[in-house]
């Protein structure tokens, strides 16, 4: 069972960038981002279940959010997809990347963090674009998904990331969906794996509509 954080202690772990942006736009955290992003920040797996309305997606994020912001501040490459968000309908898929675009650009890093929204109906010229210049941030459907893993020009753009947000998990328990999605979170850590040497820590945030039961290391929906 993980255990609530307080709200000064896990504001002060926050990078200072992130901190002053959430202090400045939400009056707290919800319930479930105490419970959640301290797990997120320990490399940590999740599932988390909450209510609609109680930001169960940006207790994912913010997360993700903070481990980028250190890798840039360090000077680390961020090359190729660091965290994927898989959700299960395309029209919520174009919702969560517009509002990724609000924090990014709030905390200056539009530029550096750019995000792929890939689906049944993105076009080729972004698709191409893709190809060639990769993003940190990839939103997509577990379709799409697929179809990238199955080729190696878009593999070798997925092959360091380090999260995975699974959306909505209920609608793919016990269906083919759900079935293919786990296939293809199981190549994805197969390729990670083989590509750093190492396990890949695969989270996924979000609420009891998500998380798959074979996902290898960490889970976090």
């Amino acid at each position: 069972m993980q255990t609530a954080a307080e709200p000064k202690t896990l504001l002060a772990r926050l990078h200072p960038r992130l901190a002053r942006w959430f202090s400045g736009t939400f009056p707290g955290f919800t319930d479930a981002q105490l419970l959640c992003v301290p797990a997120v920040l320990d490399r940590q797996s999740i599932l988390l279940t909450s209510p609609t309305g109680s930001g169960k997606t940006l207790a994912g994020f913010l997360g993700v959010f903070d481990y980028l912001l250190r890798r840039l501040e360090q000077g680390q490459s961020l090359h190729g997809v660091q965290c994927i968000y898989v959700s299960p309908l395309r029209a919520l898929a174009y919702d969560i990347e517009k509002n990724l675009r609000g924090p990014l650009a709030a905390m200056g890093l539009e530029k550096q963090l750019s995000i792929h929204l890939r689906t049944g109906d993105t076009t080729q010229a972004n698709r191409t674009k893709f190809r060639k210049q990769g993003a940190p941030l990839l939103v997509t459907t577990p379709e799409s998904l697929a179809v990238m893993l199955a080729q190696e020009d878009y593999g070798a753009h997925l092959r360091r990331c380090q999260f995975v947000i699974v959306d909505e998990l209920h609608s793919f328990a016990g269906n083919k969906r759900g079935a293919d999605l786990t296939i293809s979170l199981e190549r994805l850590e197969h390729l990670c794996r083989n590509s750093q040497g190492r396990d890949i820590a695969l989270r996924c945030p979000r609420t009891a509509q998500r998380a798959v039961p074979t996902m290898p290391s960490n889970l976090m929906t």
